[in-house]
């Protein structure tokens, strides 16, 4: 496992261990290059105000990749199908999360 995704596991671990809850984690990808600043800036539009971003530098950043860019290598056919836009998608996202929240965990009985 992948230092990300073992880092995802864990903390989902320890969310789940202290709360219950259930933890999803969505990636939220284009397979073009997308500047920080342009996912910021969608991510506001989105949401409709500010996120509460901390700027900073840190020594890790030497080993941060240059590009967030995603392609499948699991499923590399899925390169040749039309693709949502990056600002859609998120919103799709962002709208179906909400209506999760809205709707309430599921009646067990």
């Amino acid at each position: 496992m992948r230092a990300l995704e073992r880092a995802c596991v864990d903390q989902a671990l320890i969310v789940h261990a202290a709360t219950g809850a259930t933890v999803t984690v969505k990636i939220l990808a284009s397979q073009q290059p997308v500047p920080i600043g342009v996912l910021l800036h969608n991510a506001r539009s989105i949401f409709k105000r500010g996120l509460g971003i901390i700027m900073g530098q840190s020594p890790l950043s030497a080993v941060q990749v240059r590009t967030l860019t995603f392609r499948s290598i699991v499923w590399p056919h899925l390169d040749q199908l039309e693709l949502t836009p990056l600002p859609v998608g998120m919103a799709q996202t962002a709208g179906a999360m909400l209506r999760d929240v809205q709707r309430g965990p599921p009646l067990v009985g």
